[in-house]
């Protein structure tokens, strides 16, 4: 598989989630919501925001680094751009149970960071 069919991947599914995201927002009452519109918030959520990431991450370091591969580009830019997006839904979802604290956070940036750390040595 070459690297345009995942870039042409994740903007499609991107795309996709923008709509589903836009489509939850307007159309659920979030104060009738069931546990499926739940899910489906927080999973089109960090798809979206896992997807912008991913592509940003990948053409700013295309852009700024030349001797590099690209494909080891992009595995870098999927691995920070899934780790972003666990730790911004995870803010989320701390957010909506209202136990989202300055500590909280910290400790779940510290968790990717060390995360980042151990998986860049490999």
């Amino acid at each position: 598989m070459n690297l345009k069919f995942f870039i042409l991947g994740i903007s499609f599914l991107t795309l996709i989630s923008l709509g589903f995201l836009v489509y939850i927002l307007i159309n659920v009452d979030p104060y009738n919501n069931t546990i499926l519109n739940f899910i489906l918030f927080y999973l089109s959520f960090f798809v979206l925001i896992a997807g912008l990431f991913i592509l940003t991450g990948f053409y700013l370091k295309k852009l700024f680094i030349k001797k590099k591969i690209a494909y080891r580009l992009f595995k870098t830019s999927f691995r920070q751009g899934i780790l972003i997006s666990i730790i911004l839904t995870g803010f989320l979802l701390l957010q909506s149970f209202r136990i989202l604290a300055w500590w909280s956070g910290g400790i779940i940036v510290f968790i990717a960071v060390i995360f980042e750390f151990i998986l860049r040595k490999k």
